[in-house]
């Protein structure tokens, strides 16, 4: 298991892995409300459940760029595989299993296969996503170590030309909503809803809760998955009990957002579809009523009498030269020839290029299969844990060695460049560092993502020369509250203080004066 990648809370994964199986489940459901010939198979919620946790543990905690692409390779042919048997289970099929290019034009075999790929989909982007956010805590805690960039970053949480990392999350919670609704929508103004049972009704309502709860769990978490990342890197002290706090409440705040939200009718505004789709029709009338109308052109006599003289009759049954049919061979010939030489071309390029380094990253295919096994089990273990001791309060549950401590049980100063004591001296010149950089945004000096605190100074140096000798001062204090490894003298404390004060209203003077222009 990829020790370096500690995502809290650990159930962040499952979610993910429930929200791409509500999603795929639903759309699945309209599909069959939509197309009577093809019913939802019991089946179908174990195969979602299998390949969304199977794509959510492979993309957060094994994928990477020496990872073969073969493995995906293998993961899309293992759904159409497990498809294909289990499709089997009730219903005659005519062909063999292993004659899977006959089940494509089949759409008993289709439907639940892109179903399952769509889950596939989304849960491994899901699962890419958090593993990008600890990637980008190692990207910039493997630059210079005097940049700006977590010092900044967590106070604004987001960097210059970048998007916040939840934002996938949102989007995608948006974006999904949006389709089931509108799937909802037209299964109500179609009627394909009357015929259903109250089983199948329960079933659709259930999925749409689990769809919107699980999607804000997702955001949620994420969110609080961003937090926990950058407060280990800048070592930030936080209560132990804040992870399993933070998702009791926001479990209860999601479950009332989504009874709230499924109570509510389709059409609970009283600018309905009708309304909306009415008005659009009256305006396009009445935009196109005033127009010109098209009158056909008067044909001139002498026209008409220069196409009569031609017989329609002998120019069908006239038989065309023969060098035109030689004409039109050779055509036929160089186009098609052409076309299949790019295309041979083309793939044998691509097959040549991705080969080369393909070959070098399948040796790493045995290694990937235990990895992900590891992941699996870890995951299994913590969220017992999990589960055990911070939902249902039960303790003297002892962890083996090979295993990980929970997170709660970890220093909040951990880090991966190990665990150094801060003193009240270092944190207080830190802050002081982090209200100027409030104070220098204020004013159009936010630092940008990798500047050093040198850097940093001297354009602050430029806004205020008046303070230079007191910026480089506070600078040189900074760096020792920050890197030493002893503890700070009071006296230098106080001094670093005091000069971050005049800075700072030196600051304060450029904003006035700016309010007053």
């Amino acid at each position: 298991m990829n020790r370096e990648l500690d995502i809290k809370p650990p159930v962040l994964p499952v979610f993910c892995a429930v929200f791409a199986l509500s999603v795929g489940a639903l759309v699945g459901h309209y599909i069959a409300l939509f197309y009577s010939g093809w019913h939802f198979p019991i089946w179908l919620y174990a195969l979602l459940a299998v390949f969304a946790l199977e794509s959510v543990y492979y993309s957060a905690y094994v994928l990477s760029p020496r990872t073969p692409f073969t493995w995906r390779l293998l993961e899309v042919g293992m759904i159409g595989v497990l498809t294909s048997l289990l499709l089997r289970l009730g219903n005659n099929v005519p062909y063999p299993w292993w004659a899977l290019w006959r089940s494509f034009p089949d759409l008993g075999f289709l439907i639940p296969f892109s179903i399952a790929l769509l889950v596939w989909a989304v849960a491994g982007g899901l699962g890419h996503r958090l593993a990008r956010i600890a990637k980008v805590r190692d990207e910039l805690g493997d630059q210079a170590a005097s940049t700006l960039s977590w010092e900044y970053d967590s106070l604004a949480m987001k960097g210059a030309n970048t998007a916040l990392p939840i934002e996938y999350f949102l989007v995608r919670l948006i974006g999904f909503g949006l389709l089931t609704a509108c799937l909802a929508v037209a299964a109500q103004r179609t009627g394909a809803l009357q015929g259903v049972t109250r089983r199948e009704q329960l079933v659709l309502a259930a999925f749409h809760l689990l769809t919107l709860t699980s999607g804000l769990l997702v955001l949620g978490c994420a969110y609080l998955y961003r937090l926990a990342t950058i407060w280990q890197q800048i070592k930030v002290v936080y209560p132990l009990q804040l992870f399993s706090r933070w998702l009791r409440n926001l479990l209860v705040v999601c479950l009332g957002v989504a009874v709230i939200i499924s109570l509510m009718p389709v059409d609970f505004s009283p600018i309905t579809f009708d309304h909306i789709a009415g008005g659009l029709v009256g305006l396009l009338m009445r935009i196109t009523s005033g127009s010109p109308s098209m009158e056909p052109r008067e044909v001139s006599g002498q026209s008409e009498v220069q196409s009569s003289q031609i017989p329609w009759e002998q120019l069908e049954g006239a038989e065309p030269p023969f060098w035109v049919g030689v004409m039109t061979l050779i055509y036929m010939v160089l186009t098609f020839g052409l076309l299949g030489l790019a295309v041979a071309v083309f793939l044998g390029f691509l097959v040549v290029s991705l080969a080369q380094g393909e070959l070098e990253r399948l040796r790493g295919l045995p290694h990937a299969a235990a990895r992900l096994y590891l992941v699996v089990r870890d995951s299994v273990w913590q969220l017992g844990l999990f589960f055990l001791r911070y939902l249902r309060r039960v303790k003297g549950v002892n962890l083996p060695r090979h295993l990980a401590a929970p997170f709660e049980e970890l220093s909040p100063q951990a880090s991966p460049r190990g665990p150094r004591r801060e003193s009240a001296a270092s944190r207080d010149i830190r802050g002081a560092f982090r209200q100027l950089l409030r104070a220098a945004a204020a004013v159009g000096l936010a630092p940008g993502v990798g500047e050093t605190p040198a850097e940093f100074g001297q354009r602050l140096t430029v806004s205020l020369p008046e303070h230079d000798g007191e910026i480089r001062d506070f600078l040189e204090s900074y760096h020792l509250a920050r890197y030493s490894q002893r503890d700070l003298e009071k006296t230098l404390r106080e001094r670093a203080l005091e000069q971050a004060r005049r800075i700072a209203a030196g600051l304060q003077r450029i904003v006035r004066g700016k309010e007053n222009e």
